[in-house]
């Protein structure tokens, strides 16, 4: 397990004679209302520690930390026909051969590009319809049916409640219905079973980031939905909102530093009635800004931008992607993660008054049934940061990539591969790993940031 500063919560109390047992994740991170000295900043503090199970513990003064960012996590509807188990899914398998690089990281970040709303259909493996039913009659397999939840040490959890334990968001306004009143774009709406997220946080994940152009694709009822999940695993979670209230910095605090991760889409299938409007995070010039100055201000040692743009299918950044980067980056960003394109883009290096920002312009697919070679490679980012004892400075020491390949196995199942040099000279499919290592390397090269 993580040596991190947000540890787990223990204990759920229990609210319904209806819920089963809570799924056994990696850790439970508590979250603290923001103190009046540091008004919007979410910190995590952790439970106390009961003499009789621990012994004195000294404080570690730990000037490094670890970073780890993947690409997107999809849940499409190749995906799902292959993790059907019984009346249920399991995603599990997908993340084995990743999970261990993945949990050794301090902190671990994924763009969630699905919803995860009970009560709406998953994707289809065909373009869903434009208009839905408005009622949803209970799918088969339904959502809250029991899966494997497989944490650290094999132990197994059972996902099914229909209780929902961070409570229920409340509105100043009935938010609308996806329905034919409101038709959605041509693009698919992408939502997935619970089992998915579970998957995603027992593989390591500590942060997903939720702006992205798929958010709103079933309104404001699908990302509430999805939130309340995210917040029922208590895994971090940015871009996206319940309420305005909620639009605060996610500060994650680990071994001694404060880590600032902010989400924002200039894409959406479908946007916000104007009274919902706070509910996604969009690419503003002016709230970045201030989103940035906010955390700062609260004692964030490094602020990490991911950013949802660009156009799909295509190894080059956009002149906008690249106009954005110069901005975030000039605003007081110190690392820029991209998304959308659905495969790997350049990293380049912006340089600024404070120093040279890395930027991932995209990432590619992490997880994801899209056809093509171009669609199947990913990279996993490892990043340590150090903060100088003396001024307090925090600064990257350290940065490198793991290739991935989502691999189809011979039983059509996808699975996440590591393509890095030691992985692909002991695999039986090291060939296939090669071909896709070289491929992702000639787009991210060793220049800016060196492959494993």
């Amino acid at each position: 397990m993580k040596r991190i500063l947000i540890f787990a919560i223990c204990l759920f109390a229990l609210i319904s004679c209806s819920c089963r047992e809570e799924p056994a994740l990696k850790y439970r991170p508590e979250i603290v209302t923001p103190s009046p000295e540091k008004p919007g900043e979410i910190t995590y503090s952790p439970p106390v520690k009961s003499q009789s199970n621990f012994e004195a513990e000294k404080p570690v003064l730990c000037e490094r930390v670890t970073l780890l960012a993947a690409g997107d996590l999809l849940c499409l509807g190749g995906q799902l026909s292959t993790a059907k188990a019984g009346i249920a899914y399991d995603f599990d398998y997908c993340f084995e051969k990743v999970r261990d690089e993945i949990s050794k990281a301090d902190i671990a970040i994924a763009n969630l590009e699905t919803l995860i709303a009970d009560g709406y259909p998953y994707t289809a493996i065909k373009p869903s319809p434009a208009d839905p039913p408005p009622e949803i009659e209970e799918q088969q397999p339904n959502a809250a049916d029991p899966i494997k939840a497989r944490a650290e040490g094999g132990a197994a959890g059972d996902l099914d409640c229909p209780c929902s334990l961070s409570g229920t968001f409340l509105l100043a306004k009935p938010y609308p219905k996806a329905g034919a009143a409101q038709p959605l774009s041509s693009a698919p709406r992408i939502n997935g079973p619970e089992s998915f997220l579970a998957a995603a946080v027992n593989a390591g994940f500590d942060v997903l980031t939720t702006a992205n152009n798929h958010i709103y694709d079933y309104q404001a009822e699908g990302l509430i939905k999805t939130l309340e999940m995210l917040d029922r695993y208590n895994v971090l979670h940015t871009g996206a909102f319940g309420e305005p209230g909620e639009r605060v910095p996610l500060i994650v605090k680990a071994k001694g530093f404060s880590v600032a991760i902010f989400a924002y889409t200039d894409i959406l299938n479908k946007k916000p009635e104007k009274d919902f409007a706070y509910m996604v995070n969009r690419y503003d010039e002016a709230a970045i800004k201030a989103d940035i100055e906010q955390a700062r201000a609260a004692g964030a040692d490094f602020v990490i931008v991911s950013m949802h743009w660009g156009i799909e299918h295509t190894h080059k950044p956009l002149k906008s992607q690249r106009n954005m980067a110069k901005y975030i980056a000039g605003a007081g960003a110190d690392l820029i993660i991209g998304a959308h394109p659905h495969c790997m883009q350049p990293v380049e290096l912006i340089e600024t008054d404070r120093g040279s920002v890395p930027v991932f312009y995209s990432l590619g697919n992490f997880l994801s049934s899209m056809p093509d070679l171009i669609h199947k490679d990913g990279a996993m980012i490892k990043i340590v940061l150090e903060k100088d004892s003396g001024s307090g400075s925090t600064k990257i020491i350290e940065m490198s990539y793991v290739p991935t390949h989502c691999f189809i196995t011979d039983e059509d199942n996808f699975t996440i591969l590591p393509a890095d040099s030691a992985s692909v000279s002991q695999s039986p499919y090291s060939s296939r790993l090669q071909k896709a290592r070289e491929r992702i390397t000639k787009v991210l090269g060793d220049a800016v940031c060196r492959p494993e």
